[in-house]
């Protein structure tokens, strides 16, 4: 993850022109943005967990809540978005082809990770499966933090690339999760 975040950090700022057309952000507040929402914090959460696990076992609980509220809240909003624009986006040829891109691209995310990850199955299969949703992350760090007037063309794709990504991530972890239930593991 931290690999990952990194590269993203060092990337992301320098794509954005090639990937979003016209866009004009600074690259180094872009950056910021990154380093703020998505690397500091899994830092300092490295560090109290390296410093005390007490502490870190008490600010568990805590963060996991937050967490768990902060996923629903975007999931709803989202989803809400999502399913009341649905007929217009599958109506139009462009809205059609958000559709196959943003599968495209969920699918080829947890693939190259699950292709280069070097360690037994199952930690290949989290990481794959963690890309599928981290990408959602710094994603939406870039468009919403960095840009101050969001294209509804930018807006859909990043809304089709989540919806997507979940749908996607949520059905392999459910059939991974039911063949390790029915093989016994934990």
């Amino acid at each position: 993850t931290i690999i990952l975040t990194i590269v993203t950090i060092l990337i992301m700022p320098f794509l954005d022109p090639f990937i979003l057309e016209g866009a004009q952000a600074d690259p180094l507040m872009v950056m910021g943005n990154l380093i703020g929402m998505i690397l500091i914090p899994i830092l300092l959460g490295i560090i109290v967990r390296s410093r005390s696990d007490p502490v870190a076992a008490r600010l568990r609980p805590v963060m996991d809540f937050v967490s768990n509220i902060s996923i629903v809240v975007i999931f709803l909003s989202f989803g809400i978005i999502f399913l009341s624009r649905i007929r217009e986006i599958v109506s139009t040829s462009s809205g059609a082809l958000a559709i196959l891109v943003a599968i495209l691209f969920t699918l080829s995310a947890i693939s190259i990770t699950y292709l280069l990850g070097r360690f037994e199955k199952s930690v290949r299969l989290d990481l794959a499966l963690g890309t599928g949703f981290r990408n959602i992350t710094a994603v939406l760090v870039v468009i919403f933090a960095s840009f101050s007037d969001i294209k509804n063309d930018v807006f859909l794709m990043v809304l089709m690339v989540t919806i997507f990504s979940i749908i996607i991530v949520s059905i392999l972890v459910g059939i991974i999760f039911k063949k390790r239930l029915d093989a016994g593991e934990a």
